[in-house]
């Protein structure tokens, strides 16, 4: 057996003893349970599948997906799951079908033991498709192309000790693991995402302040154990300390502050990179011009891992305006910059998101959504690779009692200046949904 094969195994296993556990706590009444199952069905004419510049192959994609979603609320356990298989058959291209258990699956869960209690036990999965390199040909509206699946869940204990009436002491680990499950990772198949283990502990002294405002101090350590890639010198396992002040503060019902800032640093166990040290920053504004209109400011620099290229140094500002009456608007306005240490490399990005929701009536509804943003990929010894990337959307639902019919269509064009990377897409679907 393979090590991927058996970190799968391994992932399996750990699974199947939490919900071991779980059910054999003790439940204490009054419960209140949700339990509904679904199919939904769909569709879909992709003129490039592969979103190939030239002689682009196109297809038709028919999903079925069956799931079940349950909610759970007691004294002991606050559980909420959404489980379910989507398989997907290509029309021509029978060797892109997916219909094997390891690719069809998609879930998302949380479940929280004594969520009243000082000491509570938290734990979150998820099992979902994700891109790879944000490089390379990409659409979110494309499932096929330069996507991986992952496999990833943490496992929270937490203890919370009250040191007076307004302050607490919190004490915290995390495990995460994260597998990629199309992705061999042998030395004989190059592969392009690696698996990876972090533990995280943290010690938190937090001062509760008037009502919801408070400040707090706290220290966090974290060790990220990722899979040998094939050349010894890239190995990125490292250790991070982090040391951080912040504060929650509402001024007033229409103005509220979320603020951290602190002192990261990254120290590699292999030292074929040089050792991280930054300022991190957190900062989040959020102002209700009226009942309608809503707006939030964000700006964040930290350290974060990626899926393919080790650690980054990322830096985001955000810019949200919101207004929701007859129909909802959401805009959104982005810059960005990553740098890679690893790889030597940077990515900056600029663009604008908007969408809109019209319901008409209260089973009809219209939605609309536009994209557009200026990528520039900086690499030591390479030529620039600049990107123009935008896109376009819209669709109409319908609602009768327990089933949602949709008529879909999207457009996605990447112009780079790397001729390889050029691509339009267009999508067609039709799906419908029925609830029992």
């Amino acid at each position: 057996m393979s090590k991927h094969s058996q970190k799968i195994v391994s992932h399996k296993k750990t699974g199947i003893l939490i919900v071991s556990f779980l059910l054999q706590i003790p439940i204490n009444l009054p419960a209140q349970l949700e339990f509904n199952s679904y199919i939904s069905t769909s569709t879909a004419h992709n003129d490039n599948i592969d979103l190939e510049p030239d002689n682009e192959e196109s297809d038709w994609i028919t999903a079925i997906e069956p799931g079940i979603s349950l909610k759970y609320d007691s004294v002991n356990l606050d559980a909420d799951l959404d489980y379910s298989m989507r398989f997907r058959f290509f029309n021509d291209n029978t060797d892109k079908n997916e219909k094997a258990f390891k690719d069809v699956q998609r879930a998302n869960g949380h479940w929280t033991l004594f969520p009243d209690n000082p000491f509570n036990f938290n734990a979150n999965g998820s099992i979902s498709r994700v891109i790879i390199d944000d490089r390379a040909s990409v659409s979110e509206e494309n499932e096929y192309t330069n996507k991986a699946t992952r496999y990833n869940y943490t496992l929270n204990p937490s203890y919370t000790i009250r040191l007076g009436s307004m302050t607490d002491l919190n004490l915290d680990y995390f495990f995460t693991q994260s597998i990629y499950e199309e992705i061999e990772d042998t030395s004989t198949n190059p592969f392009d995402t690696n698996d990876f283990i972090e533990h995280r502990g943290s010690v938190e002294l937090l001062k509760h302040l008037v009502e919801y405002n408070t400040v707090f101090v706290s220290y966090e350590y974290r060790y990220f154990d990722e899979d040998a890639r094939l050349t010894e010198d890239e190995n990125s396992d490292y250790e991070r300390h982090s040391l951080m002040t912040g504060i929650d503060y509402a001024f007033g019902n229409d103005l509220s502050l979320s603020a951290l800032a602190g002192w990261s640093e990254i120290n590699y166990t292999k030292h074929y990179q040089d050792n991280q040290a930054n300022a991190i920053w957190k900062i989040g504004l959020d102002y209700a011009l009226s009942e309608t209109v809503q707006t939030g400011l964000e700006y964040s620099n930290d350290f974060i891992p990626s899926v393919n290229r080790g650690v980054s140094l990322n830096e985001e500002a955000r810019f949200i305006l919101t207004y929701s009456h007859r129909f909802i608007i959401s805009t959104e306005i982005f810059a960005r910059q990553t740098e890679y240490e690893e790889e030597n490399s940077k990515d900056e990005g600029a663009g604008a998101r908007i969408s809109c929701i019209w319901p008409l009536g209260r089973s009809f509804s219209v939605h609309v959504r536009g994209d557009y943003a200026e990528y520039t990929y900086l690499e030591q010894g390479l030529p620039d690779e600049n990107v123009d990337r935008y896109g376009f959307g819209t669709g109409v639902n319908l609602t009768f009692n327990h089933l949602t019919v949709g008529l879909n269509y999207t457009y996605r064009c990447n112009e780079s200046t790397v001729d390889l990377n050029d691509y339009t897409n267009n999508i067609a679907l039709f799906e419908f949904r029925w609830d029992f």
